[in-house]
């Protein structure tokens, strides 16, 4: 799915278009960076999300983009940060996709486990 640009489809309704053209040209450079991306739905009628790596996402309104570091702050808190420019988003989002990247993914998301109610008995009909 690509993100409505100025001479696609109509953007959704309630997104602002501001948003969205800052998020698909923040792609773009992300890519210029070899770093690949996901398009997230919008988040909120002013907001979108841009999927970069597994807990790596970066919002954006439009006029800025702000994403979570993968570092954590020194009390162990997530590092919530920001960038008012495509540039300095896009080279910063490289290097905590770098960083994203050198750490193991948790197992828990390369095993695939059954739903708990796959084994469960089915009852055909009706006891009595």
């Amino acid at each position: 799915m690509t993100l409505p640009g100025p001479t696609s489809d109509p953007v959704p309704a309630g997104v602002a278009r501001t948003a969205l053209a800052m998020a698909e040209q923040l792609r773009a450079e992300l890519a210029r960076r070899n770093v690949p991306t996901w398009d997230a739905p919008p988040v909120r009628p002013d907001e979108v999300a841009i999927s970069v790596w597994y807990g790596l996402v970066a919002y954006t309104d439009g006029g800025r983009v702000w994403w979570k570091r993968p570092h954590r702050s020194m009390r162990g808190r997530p590092l919530l940060t920001y960038a008012q420019t495509l540039t300095g988003a896009a080279d910063r989002l490289a290097a905590d996709y770098a960083a994203a990247r050198a750490r193991p993914i948790p197992e828990r998301l390369w095993q695939v486990r059954p739903h708990p109610r796959a084994a469960a008995p089915r009852h055909e009909g009706l006891s009595g």
